[in-house]
């Protein structure tokens, strides 16, 4: 199978669904693509600085890109996009790319929205961490 038969198959592919463009994937490396779009390097994060109380969200959110956006861009430009360690974006955006573990505040919040989805109509019930 050469490259021209892959390219020329995944036209026709694209044809039978109705597809205007080609489809976008997603792969780790340790090399980042050239002329890719993605966020700035920002703040460091971590789990543990929010553990400790040294996180600066004030800080994080300068730098703030949503991961989603720079996919939007690559995908209308026909590019790359990018994600890292380093070149975050957003908190949300380096978790579930898995650039980092979960941060602390997120079960807290999750937790009190399912509590408050289970109050009785008219109460509202906070839980605490």
């Amino acid at each position: 199978m050469t490259m021209q038969s892959i390219i020329q198959g995944t036209a026709t592919f694209m044809d039978y669904l109705g597809l205007g463009e080609e489809p976008f994937g997603v792969y780790y490396t340790d090399t980042k693509p050239e002329n890719a779009y993605g966020p700035k390097v920002g703040t460091p994060i971590s789990r543990e600085l929010e553990d400790k109380g040294e996180l600066d969200m004030q800080e994080v959110m300068k730098t703030f890109n949503c991961v989603m956006g720079s996919v939007w861009l690559a995908r209308k430009k026909h590019g790359a996009a990018f994600n890292s360690n380093e070149e975050y974006g957003c908190v949300g955006g380096a978790y579930y790319c898995s650039m980092m573990k979960p941060p602390s505040q997120i079960h807290r919040v999750l937790r009190i929205h399912r509590i408050r989805r289970r109050a009785p109509a008219g109460r509202t019930v906070y839980a605490g961490a």
